[in-house]
């Protein structure tokens, strides 16, 4: 019997920004700001309300998750003077 896993992606954004895109296959992503400042921006619009940035509270991890056969997208997560943690898979 063949054991199947699931992989992971991780990676730490300083002072940088991570966006996420369709093609990337992202079904679950964490975010941690672990130092400094951090936001994270949906493209989603609600009526006529276009989302907006959210500013990360340090050491308080969040989370996005699709059950749909579609990936995750339009979300960006920007570090622009700090230091976030990322968990990702597909």
């Amino acid at each position: 019997m063949a054991i199947i896993g699931q992989k992971m992606f991780t990676t730490e954004l300083v002072n940088s920004t991570f966006n996420i895109t369709a093609e990337q296959g992202i079904r679950s992503i964490s975010v941690l700001l672990i130092s400094g400042a951090g936001t994270v921006t949906g493209n989603l619009t609600v009526g006529a309300t276009a989302s907006s940035a959210l500013n990360l509270a340090l050491n308080t991890p969040i989370t996005f998750e699709t059950d749909s056969p579609t990936s995750l997208v339009g979300i960006s997560i920007e570090a622009p003077a700090g230091t976030v943690q990322i968990i990702a898979r597909q």
